[in-house]
């Protein structure tokens, strides 16, 4: 008698198998995240990073779908990043306990798995939402002056970073028509 589930080789645990085009889909999430980080490295801004590479996120959404389509997935879905950073920023600087931070996400989780399910989104689910609204939420106040959020002179544009870099492509791509 076989054993159903058979303990993994420790070589099994380091092969990476083979997946059709996943590679580019790698590359381009790694772009996508950093080059933001960079240029907030280049605008002596490494304060923003936090909140740039969550915006980069964007970029991931909608691979699947083609121009159109493709940019409404990833404005819809920035738009949520983006509300999920300023909310997580709000109870960060409010300096709230951390159960309201969970409950926070809770409630984000909820309310990101329906915005997901009715728009479609890919990839699926709240995951990156609540990721930023945790990691935003769970900084610590700034107590350094010259760094703090609250005099900074505009928040950081990170959804739109990335949703201006991807915008040559879709002109270009509307320009030369299908095919």
């Amino acid at each position: 008698m076989s054993n159903p589930h058979p303990r993994p080789r420790a070589a099994d645990l380091l092969r990476v198998d083979p997946s059709p085009g996943a590679h580019r889909v790698a590359l381009r999430a790694g772009v996508s995240v950093g080059v933001p980080l960079l240029l907030c490295l280049a605008a002596d801004r490494p304060e923003w990073t936090l909140y740039a590479a969550f915006g980069a996120f964007t970029s991931l959404y909608g691979r699947d779908r083609i121009h159109a389509a493709r940019a409404v997935t990833q404005l819809t879905a920035g738009v949520a990043l983006t509300l999920a950073v300023l909310l997580g920023s709000l109870v960060a600087e409010a300096g709230t306990p951390p159960w309201l931070l969970v409950g926070g996400a809770a409630v984000l989780a909820m309310v990101g798995q329906v915005v997901s399910d009715v728009l479609d989104w890919h990839p699926p689910g709240p995951l990156f939402l609540i990721f930023a609204f945790g990691a935003v939420g769970s900084a610590p106040p700034c107590t350094t002056p010259g760094w703090c959020r609250s005099q900074w002179p505009a928040p950081p544009p990170s959804s739109r970073w990335s949703s201006a870099a991807s915008a040559p492509w879709y002109v270009a791509n509307a320009v030369r028509g299908p095919g």
